[in-house]
Protein backbone atom coordinates (compact mmCIF):
# COMPACT_ATOMS: atom_id res chain seq x y z
CA UNK A 1 0.00 0.00 0.00
CA UNK A 2 2.88 2.33 0.74
CA UNK A 3 4.32 1.82 -2.74
CA UNK A 4 0.95 2.46 -4.33
CA UNK A 5 0.54 5.60 -2.24
CA UNK A 6 4.00 6.79 -3.17
CA UNK A 7 3.31 6.19 -6.89
CA UNK A 8 0.00 8.04 -6.57
CA UNK A 9 1.69 10.95 -4.81
CA UNK A 10 4.42 11.01 -7.48
CA UNK A 11 1.81 10.98 -10.25
CA UNK A 12 -0.09 13.76 -8.49
CA UNK A 13 3.10 15.78 -8.15
CA UNK A 14 4.00 15.29 -11.85
CA UNK A 15 0.47 16.25 -12.84
CA UNK A 16 0.63 19.45 -10.78
CA UNK A 17 3.98 20.36 -12.42
CA UNK A 18 2.46 19.64 -15.83
CA UNK A 19 -0.59 21.81 -15.10
CA UNK A 20 1.63 24.61 -13.79
CA UNK A 21 3.72 24.49 -16.99
CA UNK A 22 0.57 24.67 -19.11
CA UNK A 23 -0.67 27.59 -17.02
CA UNK A 24 2.61 29.45 -17.52
CA UNK A 25 2.44 28.90 -21.28
CA UNK A 26 -1.18 30.01 -21.52
CA UNK A 27 -1.19 32.84 -18.97
CA UNK A 28 2.51 33.77 -18.82
CA UNK A 29 5.06 33.70 -16.03
CA UNK A 30 4.61 37.37 -15.14
CA UNK A 31 1.99 40.10 -15.59
CA UNK A 32 3.99 41.43 -18.56
CA UNK A 33 3.90 38.00 -20.23
CA UNK A 34 0.17 37.75 -19.60
CA UNK A 35 -0.38 41.19 -21.14
CA UNK A 36 1.70 40.30 -24.20
CA UNK A 37 -0.15 37.01 -24.63
CA UNK A 38 -3.52 38.78 -24.54
CA UNK A 39 -2.18 41.35 -27.02
CA UNK A 40 -1.01 38.61 -29.41
CA UNK A 41 -4.45 36.98 -29.24
CA UNK A 42 -6.05 40.34 -30.04
CA UNK A 43 -3.76 40.98 -33.01
CA UNK A 44 -4.50 39.92 -36.54
CA UNK A 45 -3.40 36.28 -36.96
CA UNK A 46 -2.12 37.11 -40.45
CA UNK A 47 0.22 39.66 -38.84
CA UNK A 48 1.60 37.08 -36.41
CA UNK A 49 2.10 34.40 -39.05
CA UNK A 50 3.55 36.63 -41.75
CA UNK A 51 5.86 38.45 -39.30
CA UNK A 52 7.44 35.19 -38.19
CA UNK A 53 8.00 34.14 -41.78
CA UNK A 54 9.25 37.55 -42.94
CA UNK A 55 11.78 38.08 -40.15
CA UNK A 56 13.26 34.63 -40.69
CA UNK A 57 13.45 34.90 -44.48
CA UNK A 58 16.75 35.30 -46.31
CA UNK A 59 15.39 38.28 -48.21
CA UNK A 60 14.80 40.30 -45.03
CA UNK A 61 18.12 39.33 -43.45
CA UNK A 62 20.08 40.15 -46.62
CA UNK A 63 18.26 43.46 -47.19
CA UNK A 64 18.64 44.55 -43.59
CA UNK A 65 22.36 43.69 -43.60
CA UNK A 66 22.95 45.52 -46.89
CA UNK A 67 21.06 48.57 -45.57
CA UNK A 68 23.27 48.74 -42.47
CA UNK A 69 26.40 48.32 -44.57
CA UNK A 70 25.25 51.09 -46.94
CA UNK A 71 24.58 53.43 -44.02
CA UNK A 72 27.98 52.71 -42.50
CA UNK A 73 29.74 53.18 -45.84
CA UNK A 74 27.94 56.47 -46.57
CA UNK A 75 28.65 57.80 -43.06
CA UNK A 76 32.38 57.10 -43.34
CA UNK A 77 32.62 58.36 -46.91
CA UNK A 78 30.61 61.57 -46.38
CA UNK A 79 32.33 62.59 -43.15
CA UNK A 80 35.73 61.58 -44.47
CA UNK A 81 35.39 63.73 -47.58
CA UNK A 82 34.06 66.68 -45.53
CA UNK A 83 37.03 66.86 -43.16
CA UNK A 84 38.29 69.44 -42.20
CA UNK A 85 35.50 71.64 -43.60
CA UNK A 86 32.92 69.80 -41.49
CA UNK A 87 34.22 71.68 -38.41
CA UNK A 88 33.23 75.01 -39.96
CA UNK A 89 30.50 74.33 -42.57
CA UNK A 90 27.11 72.56 -42.14
CA UNK A 91 27.41 68.92 -43.13
CA UNK A 92 23.89 67.74 -42.29
CA UNK A 93 22.15 68.22 -45.67
CA UNK A 94 24.61 66.10 -47.66
CA UNK A 95 24.54 63.31 -45.10
CA UNK A 96 20.72 63.41 -44.86
CA UNK A 97 20.23 63.09 -48.63
CA UNK A 98 22.33 59.90 -48.66
CA UNK A 99 20.49 58.41 -45.67
CA UNK A 100 17.14 59.24 -47.25
CA UNK A 101 17.98 57.56 -50.57
CA UNK A 102 19.30 54.48 -48.73
CA UNK A 103 16.08 54.35 -46.68
CA UNK A 104 13.85 54.68 -49.74
CA UNK A 105 15.18 51.46 -51.28
CA UNK A 106 14.00 49.02 -48.58
CA UNK A 107 10.83 50.79 -47.38
CA UNK A 108 9.48 51.93 -50.76
CA UNK A 109 10.77 49.15 -53.03
CA UNK A 110 11.62 45.97 -51.12
CA UNK A 111 8.77 46.08 -48.59
CA UNK A 112 5.97 46.80 -51.15
CA UNK A 113 7.29 44.08 -53.47
CA UNK A 114 7.42 41.69 -50.52
CA UNK A 115 3.77 42.52 -49.75
CA UNK A 116 2.92 42.01 -53.43
CA UNK A 117 4.53 38.56 -53.54
CA UNK A 118 2.97 37.58 -50.22
CA UNK A 119 -0.56 38.32 -51.42
CA UNK A 120 0.11 36.91 -54.88
CA UNK A 121 1.40 33.62 -53.45
CA UNK A 122 -1.76 33.32 -51.33
CA UNK A 123 -3.86 33.50 -54.49
CA UNK A 124 -1.58 31.39 -56.71
CA UNK A 125 -1.17 28.54 -54.22
CA UNK A 126 -4.83 28.51 -53.25
CA UNK A 127 -4.18 29.12 -49.55
CA UNK A 128 -6.58 32.06 -49.62
CA UNK A 129 -9.41 29.61 -50.33
CA UNK A 130 -8.64 27.97 -47.00
CA UNK A 131 -8.54 31.35 -45.26
CA UNK A 132 -11.93 32.22 -46.74
CA UNK A 133 -13.41 29.26 -44.84
CA UNK A 134 -12.14 30.61 -41.53
CA UNK A 135 -13.61 33.38 -39.43
CA UNK A 136 -11.24 35.92 -40.99
CA UNK A 137 -12.90 38.38 -43.35
CA UNK A 138 -11.32 39.57 -46.59
CA UNK A 139 -10.61 42.97 -45.03
CA UNK A 140 -8.77 41.33 -42.12
CA UNK A 141 -6.56 39.44 -44.56
CA UNK A 142 -5.67 42.64 -46.42
CA UNK A 143 -5.10 44.58 -43.19
CA UNK A 144 -2.88 41.75 -41.93
CA UNK A 145 -0.71 41.91 -45.05
CA UNK A 146 -0.50 45.69 -44.79
CA UNK A 147 0.38 45.51 -41.10
CA UNK A 148 3.27 43.15 -41.85
CA UNK A 149 4.61 45.58 -44.45
CA UNK A 150 4.32 48.48 -41.98
CA UNK A 151 6.11 46.46 -39.29
CA UNK A 152 9.00 45.67 -41.63
CA UNK A 153 9.26 49.34 -42.56
CA UNK A 154 9.40 50.28 -38.87
CA UNK A 155 12.35 47.93 -38.37
CA UNK A 156 14.26 49.66 -41.16
CA UNK A 157 13.33 53.06 -39.75
CA UNK A 158 14.48 52.07 -36.26
CA UNK A 159 17.90 51.21 -37.68
CA UNK A 160 18.38 54.41 -39.72
CA UNK A 161 16.63 57.10 -37.64
CA UNK A 162 19.55 57.37 -35.13
CA UNK A 163 21.80 58.14 -38.09
CA UNK A 164 19.28 60.69 -39.38
CA UNK A 165 19.34 62.34 -35.94
CA UNK A 166 23.11 62.69 -36.38
CA UNK A 167 22.54 65.08 -39.29
CA UNK A 168 20.87 67.56 -36.91
CA UNK A 169 24.06 67.69 -34.83
CA UNK A 170 26.11 68.45 -37.94
CA UNK A 171 24.01 71.60 -38.54
CA UNK A 172 22.21 72.72 -41.67
CA UNK A 173 19.02 70.67 -41.12
CA UNK A 174 16.07 71.69 -38.95
CA UNK A 175 13.83 69.51 -36.84
CA UNK A 176 10.84 70.31 -39.07
CA UNK A 177 12.64 69.02 -42.17
CA UNK A 178 13.64 65.82 -40.37
CA UNK A 179 10.08 65.30 -39.15
CA UNK A 180 8.53 65.85 -42.59
CA UNK A 181 11.11 63.59 -44.24
CA UNK A 182 10.55 60.68 -41.86
CA UNK A 183 6.76 60.97 -41.62
CA UNK A 184 6.40 61.50 -45.37
CA UNK A 185 8.53 58.45 -46.15
CA UNK A 186 6.45 56.35 -43.75
CA UNK A 187 3.30 57.56 -45.50
CA UNK A 188 4.65 56.73 -48.95
CA UNK A 189 5.70 53.29 -47.72
CA UNK A 190 2.13 52.60 -46.55
CA UNK A 191 0.67 53.93 -49.82
CA UNK A 192 3.07 51.87 -51.94
CA UNK A 193 2.35 48.71 -49.92
CA UNK A 194 -1.40 49.26 -50.31
CA UNK A 195 -1.04 49.71 -54.07
CA UNK A 196 1.12 46.57 -54.25
CA UNK A 197 -1.44 44.48 -52.35
CA UNK A 198 -4.24 45.84 -54.56
CA UNK A 199 -2.33 44.97 -57.74
CA UNK A 200 -1.65 41.47 -56.41
CA UNK A 201 -5.39 40.82 -56.06
CA UNK A 202 -6.15 41.71 -59.68
CA UNK A 203 -5.17 38.35 -61.18
CA UNK A 204 -4.65 34.84 -59.88
CA UNK A 205 -2.55 33.43 -62.73
CA UNK A 206 1.21 33.73 -62.96
CA UNK A 207 1.09 35.55 -66.31
CA UNK A 208 -1.23 38.20 -64.87
CA UNK A 209 0.99 38.60 -61.83
CA UNK A 210 4.02 39.24 -64.05
CA UNK A 211 2.06 41.91 -65.93
CA UNK A 212 0.96 43.49 -62.64
CA UNK A 213 4.57 43.53 -61.45
CA UNK A 214 5.63 45.51 -64.52
CA UNK A 215 2.71 47.94 -64.13
CA UNK A 216 3.52 48.30 -60.42
CA UNK A 217 7.06 49.40 -61.20
CA UNK A 218 5.77 51.84 -63.83
CA UNK A 219 3.38 53.38 -61.28
CA UNK A 220 5.66 53.50 -58.23
CA UNK A 221 8.84 54.52 -60.04
CA UNK A 222 7.82 58.05 -61.06
CA UNK A 223 6.16 58.69 -57.68
CA UNK A 224 9.38 57.68 -55.89
CA UNK A 225 11.50 60.01 -58.03
CA UNK A 226 9.09 62.91 -57.42
CA UNK A 227 9.25 62.33 -53.66
CA UNK A 228 13.05 62.16 -53.72
CA UNK A 229 13.18 65.44 -55.67
CA UNK A 230 10.71 67.03 -53.22
CA UNK A 231 12.76 65.98 -50.19
CA UNK A 232 16.01 67.23 -51.73
CA UNK A 233 14.33 70.58 -52.49
CA UNK A 234 12.94 70.69 -48.95
CA UNK A 235 16.42 70.03 -47.49
CA UNK A 236 18.06 72.72 -49.61
CA UNK A 237 15.26 75.27 -49.16
CA UNK A 238 13.79 75.00 -45.66
CA UNK A 239 9.95 75.04 -45.70
CA UNK A 240 8.08 77.72 -43.75
CA UNK A 241 7.21 75.49 -40.80
CA UNK A 242 6.24 78.50 -38.68
CA UNK A 243 3.36 79.33 -41.05
CA UNK A 244 -0.01 77.76 -40.17
CA UNK A 245 -1.00 77.72 -43.83
CA UNK A 246 1.87 75.34 -44.56
CA UNK A 247 0.62 72.88 -41.91
CA UNK A 248 -2.89 73.22 -43.27
CA UNK A 249 -1.63 71.88 -46.60
CA UNK A 250 0.26 69.12 -44.77
CA UNK A 251 -3.00 68.09 -43.08
CA UNK A 252 -4.85 68.13 -46.40
CA UNK A 253 -2.21 65.93 -48.01
CA UNK A 254 -2.31 63.54 -45.02
CA UNK A 255 -6.10 63.14 -45.23
CA UNK A 256 -5.81 62.82 -49.00
CA UNK A 257 -3.31 59.94 -48.66
CA UNK A 258 -5.25 58.26 -45.84
CA UNK A 259 -8.44 58.25 -47.92
CA UNK A 260 -6.67 56.56 -50.82
CA UNK A 261 -5.09 53.99 -48.50
CA UNK A 262 -8.52 53.07 -47.15
CA UNK A 263 -9.91 53.02 -50.69
CA UNK A 264 -7.16 50.58 -51.70
CA UNK A 265 -7.95 48.38 -48.69
CA UNK A 266 -11.65 48.25 -49.58
CA UNK A 267 -10.90 47.56 -53.25
CA UNK A 268 -8.44 44.75 -52.42
CA UNK A 269 -10.94 43.25 -49.96
CA UNK A 270 -13.59 43.31 -52.67
CA UNK A 271 -11.30 41.53 -55.14
CA UNK A 272 -10.54 38.60 -52.81
CA UNK A 273 -13.97 38.50 -51.15
CA UNK A 274 -17.04 36.63 -52.33
CA UNK A 275 -18.11 37.90 -55.75
CA UNK A 276 -21.81 37.91 -54.90
CA UNK A 277 -21.42 40.22 -51.89
CA UNK A 278 -22.17 43.93 -52.16
CA UNK A 279 -18.69 45.45 -51.89
CA UNK A 280 -19.49 48.43 -54.11
CA UNK A 281 -21.68 50.43 -51.73
CA UNK A 282 -18.92 50.98 -49.16
CA UNK A 283 -16.44 51.97 -51.87
CA UNK A 284 -18.86 54.42 -53.48
CA UNK A 285 -19.70 56.07 -50.17
CA UNK A 286 -15.99 56.61 -49.65
CA UNK A 287 -15.68 58.07 -53.16
CA UNK A 288 -18.48 60.52 -52.35
CA UNK A 289 -16.72 61.60 -49.15
CA UNK A 290 -13.46 62.05 -51.06
CA UNK A 291 -15.16 64.15 -53.71
CA UNK A 292 -16.86 66.37 -51.13
CA UNK A 293 -13.59 66.75 -49.22
CA UNK A 294 -11.69 67.90 -52.32
CA UNK A 295 -14.40 70.36 -53.34
CA UNK A 296 -14.82 72.00 -49.95
CA UNK A 297 -11.06 72.28 -49.47
CA UNK A 298 -10.99 74.18 -52.76
CA UNK A 299 -13.89 76.36 -51.60
CA UNK A 300 -12.07 77.18 -48.36
CA UNK A 301 -8.85 78.04 -50.16
CA UNK A 302 -10.75 80.21 -52.66
CA UNK A 303 -12.32 82.12 -49.77
CA UNK A 304 -8.91 82.59 -48.15
CA UNK A 305 -6.97 83.49 -51.32
CA UNK A 306 -9.31 85.91 -53.05
CA UNK A 307 -6.71 86.73 -55.71
CA UNK A 308 -6.44 83.14 -56.87
CA UNK A 309 -8.10 83.80 -60.23
CA UNK A 310 -9.51 80.26 -60.51
CA UNK A 311 -6.20 78.53 -61.31
CA UNK A 312 -6.55 76.34 -58.21
CA UNK A 313 -9.92 75.10 -59.44
CA UNK A 314 -8.41 74.21 -62.82
CA UNK A 315 -5.73 72.09 -61.14
CA UNK A 316 -8.27 70.43 -58.83
CA UNK A 317 -10.75 69.69 -61.61
CA UNK A 318 -7.98 68.23 -63.77
CA UNK A 319 -7.00 65.90 -60.92
CA UNK A 320 -10.61 64.93 -60.24
CA UNK A 321 -11.13 64.30 -63.96
CA UNK A 322 -8.26 61.80 -64.02
CA UNK A 323 -9.45 60.30 -60.72
CA UNK A 324 -13.03 59.74 -61.91
CA UNK A 325 -11.80 58.60 -65.31
CA UNK A 326 -9.84 55.76 -63.71
CA UNK A 327 -12.62 54.94 -61.23
CA UNK A 328 -15.27 55.07 -63.96
CA UNK A 329 -13.23 52.78 -66.22
CA UNK A 330 -13.20 50.16 -63.48
CA UNK A 331 -16.89 50.67 -62.68
CA UNK A 332 -18.11 50.14 -66.24
CA UNK A 333 -16.36 46.75 -66.17
CA UNK A 334 -18.02 45.71 -62.92
CA UNK A 335 -20.38 42.71 -62.78
CA UNK A 336 -23.87 43.20 -61.34
CA UNK A 337 -24.16 39.90 -59.48
CA UNK A 338 -25.69 39.85 -56.01
CA UNK A 339 -26.55 36.91 -53.80
CA UNK A 340 -30.15 36.54 -52.61
CA UNK A 341 -29.00 37.32 -49.05
CA UNK A 342 -27.51 40.61 -50.26
CA UNK A 343 -30.63 41.47 -52.28
CA UNK A 344 -32.63 41.31 -49.03
CA UNK A 345 -30.77 44.45 -47.88
CA UNK A 346 -31.70 46.57 -50.91
CA UNK A 347 -33.89 49.64 -50.31
CA UNK A 348 -37.64 49.09 -50.46
CA UNK A 349 -39.05 52.63 -50.71
CA UNK A 350 -39.24 54.70 -53.88
CA UNK A 351 -36.86 57.38 -52.60
CA UNK A 352 -34.42 54.77 -51.36
CA UNK A 353 -34.36 53.06 -54.74
CA UNK A 354 -34.10 56.42 -56.51
CA UNK A 355 -30.99 57.57 -54.63
CA UNK A 356 -29.34 54.34 -53.45
CA UNK A 357 -29.67 52.18 -56.57
CA UNK A 358 -26.59 53.85 -58.05
CA UNK A 359 -24.54 52.59 -55.11
CA UNK A 360 -25.19 48.96 -56.08
CA UNK A 361 -22.60 47.01 -58.11
CA UNK A 362 -22.91 46.94 -61.87
CA UNK A 363 -21.74 48.78 -64.97
CA UNK A 364 -24.96 50.78 -65.38
CA UNK A 365 -25.19 52.16 -61.83
CA UNK A 366 -21.42 52.74 -61.84
CA UNK A 367 -21.58 54.82 -65.01
CA UNK A 368 -24.48 56.96 -63.76
CA UNK A 369 -22.82 57.33 -60.35
CA UNK A 370 -19.51 58.47 -61.84
CA UNK A 371 -20.99 61.08 -64.19
CA UNK A 372 -23.51 62.53 -61.74
CA UNK A 373 -21.05 62.70 -58.83
CA UNK A 374 -18.53 64.66 -60.86
CA UNK A 375 -21.35 66.73 -62.36
CA UNK A 376 -22.28 67.84 -58.84
CA UNK A 377 -19.10 69.92 -58.92
CA UNK A 378 -20.92 72.38 -61.20
CA UNK A 379 -23.28 73.33 -58.35
CA UNK A 380 -20.42 74.01 -55.93
CA UNK A 381 -18.53 75.96 -58.61
CA UNK A 382 -21.61 78.09 -59.34
CA UNK A 383 -22.02 78.97 -55.64
CA UNK A 384 -18.31 79.75 -55.25
CA UNK A 385 -18.25 81.86 -58.41
CA UNK A 386 -21.21 83.92 -57.24
CA UNK A 387 -19.38 84.54 -53.94
CA UNK A 388 -16.22 85.59 -55.78
CA UNK A 389 -18.24 87.99 -57.95
CA UNK A 390 -19.90 89.63 -54.93
CA UNK A 391 -16.46 90.18 -53.40
CA UNK A 392 -15.31 91.87 -56.63
CA UNK A 393 -12.74 89.13 -57.24
CA UNK A 394 -14.05 87.38 -60.37
CA UNK A 395 -12.23 84.39 -61.82
CA UNK A 396 -9.99 85.06 -64.79
CA UNK A 397 -10.49 81.55 -66.24
CA UNK A 398 -13.77 79.85 -67.24
CA UNK A 399 -13.93 77.31 -64.43
CA UNK A 400 -17.58 76.36 -64.99
CA UNK A 401 -16.98 75.69 -68.70
CA UNK A 402 -13.91 73.62 -67.82
CA UNK A 403 -15.92 71.51 -65.34
CA UNK A 404 -18.77 71.06 -67.83
CA UNK A 405 -16.29 69.86 -70.47
CA UNK A 406 -14.77 67.25 -68.13
CA UNK A 407 -18.27 66.04 -67.16
CA UNK A 408 -19.15 65.71 -70.83
CA UNK A 409 -15.95 63.78 -71.55
CA UNK A 410 -16.71 61.34 -68.73
CA UNK A 411 -20.24 60.82 -70.03
CA UNK A 412 -19.07 60.45 -73.64
CA UNK A 413 -16.03 58.20 -73.38
CA UNK A 414 -17.23 56.02 -70.50
CA UNK A 415 -20.65 55.64 -72.11
CA UNK A 416 -19.25 54.58 -75.48
CA UNK A 417 -16.77 52.19 -73.86
CA UNK A 418 -19.51 50.68 -71.70
CA UNK A 419 -21.52 49.84 -74.81
CA UNK A 420 -18.47 48.34 -76.50
CA UNK A 421 -17.67 46.31 -73.38
CA UNK A 422 -21.14 44.79 -73.36
CA UNK A 423 -20.64 43.69 -76.96
CA UNK A 424 -17.05 42.46 -76.81
CA UNK A 425 -16.88 40.81 -73.40
CA UNK A 426 -17.58 37.12 -73.18
CA UNK A 427 -18.38 34.90 -70.28
CA UNK A 428 -15.36 34.25 -68.09
CA UNK A 429 -13.41 37.29 -69.32
CA UNK A 430 -12.43 40.22 -67.14
CA UNK A 431 -14.62 43.15 -68.13
CA UNK A 432 -12.41 45.56 -66.19
CA UNK A 433 -9.38 44.58 -68.26
CA UNK A 434 -11.35 44.98 -71.50
CA UNK A 435 -12.77 48.36 -70.48
CA UNK A 436 -9.32 49.62 -69.45
CA UNK A 437 -7.79 48.64 -72.80
CA UNK A 438 -10.70 50.18 -74.74
CA UNK A 439 -10.46 53.49 -72.83
CA UNK A 440 -6.75 53.78 -73.59
CA UNK A 441 -7.36 53.05 -77.27
CA UNK A 442 -10.31 55.48 -77.42
CA UNK A 443 -8.33 58.33 -75.86
CA UNK A 444 -5.42 57.68 -78.19
CA UNK A 445 -7.65 57.51 -81.26
CA UNK A 446 -9.70 60.54 -80.20
CA UNK A 447 -6.48 62.53 -79.86
CA UNK A 448 -4.69 61.45 -83.02
CA UNK A 449 -7.61 61.47 -85.49
CA UNK A 450 -8.56 65.20 -85.31
CA UNK A 451 -4.91 66.24 -85.54
CA UNK A 452 -4.45 64.09 -88.66
CA UNK A 453 -7.61 65.54 -90.23
CA UNK A 454 -6.50 69.09 -89.48
CA UNK A 455 -3.01 68.42 -90.86
CA UNK A 456 -4.48 66.86 -94.02
CA UNK A 457 -7.03 69.66 -94.46
CA UNK A 458 -4.31 72.35 -94.35
CA UNK A 459 -2.37 70.66 -97.14
CA UNK A 460 0.11 69.11 -94.67
CA UNK A 461 1.22 72.55 -93.57
CA UNK A 462 -0.04 73.12 -90.02
CA UNK A 463 -2.39 71.77 -87.34
CA UNK A 464 -5.22 74.00 -86.15
CA UNK A 465 -8.06 73.44 -83.71
CA UNK A 466 -11.42 72.87 -85.43
CA UNK A 467 -14.93 72.00 -84.30
CA UNK A 468 -14.36 68.28 -84.93
CA UNK A 469 -11.35 68.35 -82.56
CA UNK A 470 -13.63 68.02 -79.51
CA UNK A 471 -12.58 64.35 -79.16
CA UNK A 472 -9.05 65.50 -78.25
CA UNK A 473 -9.32 65.88 -74.46
CA UNK A 474 -6.12 67.80 -73.50
CA UNK A 475 -6.28 70.04 -76.57
CA UNK A 476 -9.89 71.05 -75.92
CA UNK A 477 -9.29 71.71 -72.22
CA UNK A 478 -6.25 73.84 -73.04
CA UNK A 479 -8.34 75.86 -75.53
CA UNK A 480 -10.97 76.45 -72.83
CA UNK A 481 -8.38 77.73 -70.32
CA UNK A 482 -6.88 80.02 -72.95
CA UNK A 483 -10.42 81.19 -73.85
CA UNK A 484 -9.98 80.69 -77.56
CA UNK A 485 -13.06 81.46 -79.64
CA UNK A 486 -12.57 78.35 -81.78
CA UNK A 487 -13.63 76.13 -78.88
CA UNK A 488 -17.27 77.30 -78.90
CA UNK A 489 -18.29 75.10 -81.82
CA UNK A 490 -16.43 72.13 -80.37
CA UNK A 491 -18.20 72.58 -77.01
CA UNK A 492 -21.59 72.40 -78.75
CA UNK A 493 -20.69 69.11 -80.42
CA UNK A 494 -19.16 67.77 -77.19
CA UNK A 495 -22.17 68.56 -75.01
CA UNK A 496 -24.65 67.26 -77.60
CA UNK A 497 -22.76 63.97 -78.03
CA UNK A 498 -22.41 63.55 -74.25
CA UNK A 499 -26.14 64.08 -73.64
CA UNK A 500 -27.10 61.54 -76.33
CA UNK A 501 -24.66 58.91 -75.01
CA UNK A 502 -25.75 59.52 -71.40
CA UNK A 503 -29.45 59.09 -72.23
CA UNK A 504 -28.76 55.89 -74.16
CA UNK A 505 -26.80 54.43 -71.25
CA UNK A 506 -29.53 55.50 -68.86
CA UNK A 507 -32.02 53.46 -70.90
CA UNK A 508 -29.69 50.45 -71.04
CA UNK A 509 -29.29 50.52 -67.24
CA UNK A 510 -32.90 49.43 -66.67
CA UNK A 511 -31.87 45.91 -65.65
CA UNK A 512 -29.74 47.18 -62.80
CA UNK A 513 -32.35 49.74 -61.80
CA UNK A 514 -35.12 47.14 -61.76
CA UNK A 515 -33.17 45.02 -59.25
CA UNK A 516 -35.65 44.92 -56.37
CA UNK A 517 -35.42 43.86 -52.76
CA UNK A 518 -36.11 40.21 -52.00
CA UNK A 519 -38.20 39.35 -49.01
CA UNK A 520 -36.65 37.13 -46.36
CA UNK A 521 -38.14 33.60 -46.55
CA UNK A 522 -40.26 32.56 -43.59
CA UNK A 523 -37.95 29.66 -42.76
CA UNK A 524 -34.94 31.96 -42.56
CA UNK A 525 -36.87 34.42 -40.34
CA UNK A 526 -37.91 31.59 -38.01
CA UNK A 527 -34.36 30.25 -37.76
CA UNK A 528 -32.99 33.73 -37.07
CA UNK A 529 -35.63 34.29 -34.39
CA UNK A 530 -34.79 30.97 -32.75
CA UNK A 531 -31.08 31.83 -32.65
CA UNK A 532 -31.86 35.20 -31.07
CA UNK A 533 -34.08 33.52 -28.48
CA UNK A 534 -31.31 31.02 -27.62
CA UNK A 535 -28.77 33.81 -27.24
CA UNK A 536 -31.17 35.75 -25.04
CA UNK A 537 -31.66 32.90 -22.53
CA UNK A 538 -28.10 31.58 -22.75
CA UNK A 539 -26.59 31.16 -19.27
CA UNK A 540 -22.89 31.76 -18.71
CA UNK A 541 -21.58 28.75 -16.70
CA UNK A 542 -18.52 30.75 -15.62
CA UNK A 543 -20.52 33.63 -14.18
CA UNK A 544 -20.30 34.07 -10.39
CA UNK A 545 -23.22 33.01 -8.25
CA UNK A 546 -25.65 35.79 -7.47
Amino acid sequence: MSEVAMESAEASYQDSIHQEAIKQVVEGKSPIDATLLRLSDWMNPILVKETRQALKSRQFIATFALTLMAVLFWTILSIGLSVPGIYYLPGGPTLLVGYFIILMIPVCVVVPMSAFRSMASELEDGTHDILSLSTLSARQVVLGKLSVALLQSMIYFSAIIPCIALTYLLRGVGVGVLFLTVVGTIGFSVIFSTIAILFATVGRTRDTQVLMTVILFLVLGPISFYWIAAVIAMINYSPPIENWYFWFWIGVVFLFGASYVWLGILAASAKIGFATENHSTRIRWLLILQHCFFLWVAVGISAYELNDGGELWIVLLSFLGVHWGIVGTLMIGERSVLSPRTQRTLPRSFLGRLFRTWLNPGAGPGYIFCVTTFGSSLLVIALTQSLETKLNKPWTVPVATYAAAITAYLALYLGVIRGMTLVLSQRGQSKMLISSILVILALFGGGVLPMMLSYWGSGFYTVTYESYSFTHVPWTLAQIVEMKGTVDGAMIWLLLSAVIVFLCNLLFAYRDVMLIRLETPKKVRDETFDVVEEDAVLIDPLAPDS
